[in-house]
């Protein structure tokens, strides 16, 4: 199995992720733009309650609270209330895209973010934010535009580079990713997130060694990092050392029994030994915990794949994608069910919806998975298409390079 299940810490993430080896940084989003420009507000004086009900900084505390609470409907009326009342209110902007974002309108958040930019260009912390909606969105290029433009506003802010080295890095551009994880290492080589980015880019290189040098160096910075512990399995996993991924994950599941990320790792090792019953089941447990759980539905459908259930694998694999149809390796899994199926327009939709929103990365193990489907039906039509597809789609996916 080359299109190795994922955690759900890989997301990004933006989707970022788009799922790929282990992208913990992405995964944990970007720094919150919304610190920023609170600040000009949090030293307010205490009003009346008369005249706190339409003072605009308190306003936007109430909005901020609500969006912290996850009533994004009451908060993005609150935010629209006080653009109305003034339409240079930049922290209304903010707040806006953060919670156009978290239900869904991409394109509502990019252009709130937009609008806050132009309130205060030069501000690096919205243009991450921006870059963050704009990888969720699969418009890669200009999201590692807007994070160029931050990393040049704050070339000593350490996040940004990392986000900048991630973004380098499902490009494929590993030479400008580790160049710019080396210089996040220079400014805070306290942070085990630098490591996790270092490692994860060695991981892109197949060099599983160098990679899980750096996820001990992450591990030594902070022993009790689940996010660590479960990119050391996956590691291993991908360097196709099962054993020492079962050692290793046992303990994992035994000390956080209930962590989601340290069961996937778990399940994603009985399916690296053969053990896709087992692998199975630990899924169907953990949908019982988390029914909505997209990158878990993924993994199951990819076992019962594995186990020679196709129609079951497709059933769970489309219930993933209309969870999150950011999930990009999912997509591929999903065409190469539907070509070994023999349902040809559909694979091709599936990949062509994967192009627009995966990573390098994934590209090329959706390119191994045919192949090796090619080894058992060597005359297959259908799938040799499929391959031929996404081999062209990986010649062309050549992008201009951006001067950083």
């Amino acid at each position: 199995m080359s299109q190795r299940p994922h955690s759900s810490t890989d997301r990004h993430r933006v989707s970022w992720r788009g799922v790929f080896a282990v992208c913990i940084i992405v995964a944990s989003g970007f720094l919150s733009v919304a610190s920023k420009a609170r600040a000009a507000w949090q030293d307010a004086p205490a009003h009346s309650d008369a005249a706190s009900s339409q003072n605009p900084e308190t306003r936007l505390k109430q909005a901020y609270t609500l969006l912290a609470a996850g009533d994004i409907q009451g908060a993005e009326a609150i935010f629209r209330e006080l653009i109305r009342a003034n339409a240079k209110e930049i922290g209304a902007y903010v707040g806006l895209a953060q919670a156009l974002t978290a239900r869904g309108d991409l394109a509502g958040g990019i252009g709130a973010y937009r609008q806050a930019i132009a309130l205060n260009p030069r501000s690096a912390a919205f243009r991450a934010g921006l870059a963050d909606v704009l990888q969720r969105s699969g418009d890669r290029v200009a999201g590692m535009r807007e994070l160029q433009e931050a990393v040049s506003l704050e070339p000593g802010n350490a996040r940004y580079r990392l986000h900048l080295s991630a973004a380098y890095r499902q490009l494929g551009w590993l030479v400008d990713a580790r160049r710019e994880a080396v210089q996040a290492l220079g400014r805070a080589p306290e942070d085990p997130s630098v490591y996790l980015e270092l490692g994860a880019i060695h991981e892109a290189m197949e060099r599983w060694d160098a990679a899980l040098e750096c996820y001990a160096a992450a591990e030594r910075l902070d022993p009790s990092s689940v996010e660590v512990k479960v990119a050391v399995v996956n590691a291993l996993l991908a360097a196709h050392r099962y054993a020492e991924a079962e050692s290793r994950c046992k303990v994992l599941v035994e000390r956080y029994q209930d962590n989601v990320d340290a069961r996937l790792a778990w399940a994603a090792t009985l399916d690296g030994l053969g053990r896709h019953a087992e692998a199975q089941q630990e899924c169907r447990h953990l949908l019982t915990l988390q029914p909505n759980n997209a990158v878990v539905w993924g993994n199951l459908g990819w076992f019962q794949f594995l186990s020679g259930e196709l129609e079951e694998a497709l059933k769970s694999t489309e219930k993933a994608i209309q969870l999150d149809s950011g999930l990009a390796y999912v997509r591929y899994n999903l065409g190469l069910l539907l070509a070994v199926k023999g349902d040809r327009q559909r694979a091709e939709e599936a990949y062509a919806a994967a192009l627009r929103t995966g990573d390098r990365s994934d590209l090329r193990a959706a390119i191994r998975d045919l192949r090796n489907q090619l080894v058992r039906k060597p005359n297959d039509a259908i799938l040799m298409a499929m391959l031929a597809m996404l081999e062209e789609a990986l010649q062309s996916q050549v992008v201009k390079r951006l001067a950083p």
